[in-house]
């Protein structure tokens, strides 16, 4: 009885055949890594620019008390120049470490601020604070961004141009 011949394969030996397959399995192991690596990166750069937005919203806090105290006593919101003395008084650029503010005012009623991060991958756009008294209580509702509110019927004439998912769920 003879031995079937066993079918002929493409490596001369099992030695290579071992390499070859240990060889695809490092480029497909380094493909993937390379693939996750990517995603993760896109994820994290998308959480520093969150974090970065937080540092704006902590910023807007003075401001707003700001706005609504002027409000409280003197019936009006402030106006651009008093906006300026308040921004120059308060020394904005000490408070924002990871942004820079480019420009600001107000446009009927709605206060906006336009500003810019330090590298291209950074947050850069005009974001829009809106108060609205409230005359039953005496309080403002302040919207942010492109936010809505129940008992508010206005929408902001200047648009905030920052990408929304940096944006907090009120200020969508």
């Amino acid at each position: 009885m003879t031995k079937p011949a066993s079918p002929r394969l493409p490596f001369r030996n099992q030695l290579e055949e071992l390499q070859y397959r240990e060889t695809f399995s490092f480029a497909a192991a380094a493909a993937i890594m390379v693939l996750a690596a990517t995603l993760l990166l896109g994820q994290f750069n998308q959480f520093l620019n969150k974090a970065k937005m937080a540092e704006f919203y902590f910023f807007t806090t003075d401001f707003k008390v700001f706005v609504q105290e002027r409000y409280a006593y003197n019936q009006t919101f402030p106006n651009r120049d008093q906006m300026a003395h308040y921004l120059k008084q308060n020394s904005v650029a000490k408070e924002l470490h990871y942004l820079t503010l480019e420009d600001y005012g107000v446009t009927d009623n709605y206060y906006w601020f336009s500003f810019r991060g330090a590298t291209a991958s950074d947050i850069t756009g005009k974001m829009t604070l809106s108060p609205h008294p409230v005359t039953d209580s005496g309080s403002i509702i302040w919207l942010c961004g492109d936010g809505t509110h129940a008992d508010i019927a206005s929408t902001p004439t200047v648009t905030t141009t920052i990408n929304r998912d940096y944006l907090v769920n009120i200020c969508q």
